[in-house]
């Protein structure tokens, strides 16, 4: 059936854009996209007028309308901006501005009775041209917000935070300044109602392997999210470090830019991506294209820096028209990468092809000249290695957020985003992904084309931020481990909602993808003791937010002493020794108590929360002892030696008698992934304790 199906193709490529239009109107609305897309071309070719039957998503109904909570910028914490009130249509009392100097900032408190998300907007205007604000919450994650030019107060789309009970903090710190601020806008967040992502590929007559690795990507878009590499060279390290190998590789087609090859520059990129398509991974290419003429070439702007807008006087406006000289060396370089992508497709290698990258920052030559020149760039491009080189083997994507450089569906399969926060900041960067679904109307794949930091794949769901991929940038974005820390590393590579090199394989073989539920919470993988701990059996607590969250495990930890460090420990391989032993009986036949028997003075129960005590304040706990215990907490965040941050509960445990002890673990930061429940006994002639009713925020652990 798809060796006829494709001959159909083949056979009317001239319908190929009535197809597409076919497509976008929901006619494709099977996963099987190339079956389905190969009958959408006969169909036209039929000219057949009565549309298939669709089969419609599930869409949650929406919540009614909730009155935002307005916070004033006047009213907020000011750092170097100033109250002005001369530009009429703001809120309040008036706005801050101008966000001129590095340190400005303003900073919004932001009280909250539970944990929940919640969407922001930010009123400001930016009269000075379009500017990027930086958002840190809780002065931890952050995000770039876009403010599009404007000298009318405007609201901003800020995406979904993840507030936690008592006080949060939103601040904007300056980025690129000279914008102002007026109010922000909070409000509970609804969830996203089902994505409806048009099966097809743009270009219909694209190859048996394509369509294989787009059936991939939609069959996992919004369950899993595909790991990925830039460059070839980073493999090694990843498998001696990390253990594992990303399903993408990025590659670049930097080196055959003709004026780099004029320099002597010799690559073996293609050879390369060919021989990680045998190994059955996915191959990712973009394009730093070394301007076609007019390389500055002196120091700090030499010839190698070509790509960069600083780095050549290239006018892609003029280039363009095609009666210019320019444009024939537009043509040439496109048709010398083409020759390097027809030697993928001729070796059966899809591409997922992201030309023209970033060009809405400006700071390479082919945004330099607005978003006009750089959409009919994209466009030529994409019909001349459609339909004069027949490059069925390419995904396109285009790689800018702002609506008005969007080059339009019929030329965009994937729309992506380029993330680079601060270093350790694995933020799942909603607002962007919020922007991208309007982008595409959410009938576009949607991947984060290049990282630094990787977002944490536990908080995707969380926040509904269904990344297709990401792609982490080399060198020292993999490996200065304060970008991505070697255990974020290999605790990404080994999430289940990640997916490896090992578990794409065959997708080119007559793929199908295996039976799976849809991506879920799961807890931190921690380099694992030798030997291994037993963890106690936990009931399940009742989440406050409204998405599930695990609940925390307890895990037994005994010998040592605090002072000197968790590291030092020994773990029990069988907690039932003479040292430890754990039970969880029923007490009152309703609420369980963890009691545990120590012949050592010092020890801990260790508390396990899904990626970090991220929303979580308060740890509440009841103790009974014999003889007397002190209890205290402590985390994982602090540095070793690690000190229990003077957090010790009072009074001592009595011998017979039940004591309460509350601790605020706010302060533990989003970092946290356990939390240690802490002994300390002025004897060692020892007897038991118990732990009873322990809760997070007020809901039961155990």
């Amino acid at each position: 059936m798809k060796v006829t199906l494709l001959s159909a193709v083949i056979a009317t490529i001239p319908l190929i854009n009535q197809a597409s239009a076919a497509c976008l109107q929901g006619k494709c609305v099977q996963i099987n996209a190339f079956v389905e897309c190969a009958k959408i071309v006969v169909e036209v070719k039929n000219a057949a007028k009565k549309p298939k039957a669709t089969t419609s998503a599930s869409v949650p109904v929406a919540s009614p309308t909730v009155q935002a909570v307005v916070y004033e910028a006047e009213n907020a914490v000011l750092n170097g901006v100033t109250v002005v009130n001369s530009s009429p249509g703001y809120s309040g009392t008036g706005y801050v501005g101008n966000f001129a100097n590095d340190a400005d900032s303003v900073k919004f408190i932001i009280p909250s009775d539970t944990a929940g998300l919640f969407n922001l907007q930010v009123q400001y205007q930016s009269p000075y041209g379009f500017k990027n604000t930086r958002m840190v919450v809780n002065g931890g994650s952050s995000a770039e917000i876009a403010f599009q030019q404007t000298d009318k107060f405007t609201l901003a789309d800020a995406g979904k935070v993840l507030l936690q009970p008592g006080n949060n903090t939103i601040e904007f710190q300056r980025d690129w300044g000279w914008y102002f601020i007026d109010s922000l806008q909070v409000r509970p967040a609804a969830r996203r109602p089902d994505h409806n992502v048009n099966p097809c590929l743009t270009n219909t007559a694209s190859t048996k392997e394509t369509w294989d690795l787009w059936s991939l990507k939609l069959n996992y878009y919004g369950k899993k999210i595909l790991s990925g590499q830039q460059d070839p060279a980073m493999l090694s390290w990843m498998e001696d470090y990390v253990g594992r190998d990303p399903a993408i590789v990025g590659f670049d087609m930097i080196d055959y830019s003709p004026t780099r090859a004029s320099h002597r520059i010799n690559s073996t990129t293609v050879e390369d991506a060919i021989a990680w398509d045998q190994r059955g991974g996915i191959v990712d290419f973009c394009w730093h294209w070394n301007a076609p003429v007019g390389l500055y070439d002196t120091p700090g702007h030499e010839w190698w820096r070509g790509f960069y807008t600083i780095g050549t006087d290239f006018n892609l406006t003029t280039a363009l028209n095609p009666n210019n000289a320019n444009y024939t060396l537009l043509i040439r370089d496109m048709d010398v990468i083409a020759s390097k992508l027809v030697k993928l497709r001729d070796a059966k290698v899809p591409v997922v092809w992201r030309p023209l990258h970033e060009a809405e920052g400006g700071w390479f030559w082919w945004g330099a000249q607005g978003p006009e020149a750089a959409k009919t760039l994209y466009r030529l491009m994409y019909d001349r290695y459609t339909n004069y080189w027949g490059l069925n083997n390419l995904i396109w994507v285009w790689n800018s957020v702002n609506p008005s450089w969007y080059p339009g569906d019929q030329y965009v399969d994937i729309v992506s985003f380029d993330n680079y926060p601060q270093a350790g900041d694995h933020g799942v960067q909603d607002n962007q992904f919020s922007a991208l679904i309007s982008l595409g109307n959410d009938k576009k794949l949607i991947a984060m084309a290049e990282n630094g930091p990787i977002p944490d794949p536990a908080l995707m769901p969380v926040y509904q931020a269904d990344w297709s991929y990401f792609v982490t940038w080399g060198n020292e974005f993999l490996q200065d481990g304060k970008q991505n820390s070697l255990s974020f590393l290999q605790y990404v590579f080994n999430h289940t909602n990640v997916l490896t090199l090992d578990q794409i394989a065959g997708w080119k073989r007559g793929w199908k993808m295996p039976k799976t539920a849809p991506w879920v919470m799961q807890a931190r993988l921690s380099p694992a003791p030798s030997p291994s701990a037993t963890a106690a059996p936990t009931a399940t607590a009742t989440a406050a937010l409204s998405y599930p969250i695990p609940s925390p495990t307890l895990v037994v930890h005994r010998g040592g002493d605090y002072s000197n460090g968790f590291q030092s420990w020994s773990w029990s391989v069988d907690i039932n020794t003479n040292d430890v032993s754990v039970a969880v009986p029923q007490m009152d036949g309703v609420t369980s108590a963890i009691s545990v028997a120590v012949t050592s003075s010092w020890g801990a129960l260790r508390l396990h929360a899904p990626t970090s005590f991220l929303g979580y304040q308060t740890v509440h706990f009841q103790a009974q002892g014999s003889p007397n215990f002190n209890f205290w907490v402590g985390t994982d965040a602090t540095s070793s030696p690690m000190i229990p941050l003077s957090m010790a509960c009072t009074p001592a445990v009595s011998v017979g008698a039940w004591s309460e002890c509350s601790v605020d673990i706010q302060a533990f930061g989003s970092a946290t992934q356990w939390v240690y429940l802490g002994w300390q006994a002025s004897t060692e002639a020892l007897d038991s304790f118990s732990i009873a009713d322990l809760y997070l925020d007020g809901q039961a652990v155990f």
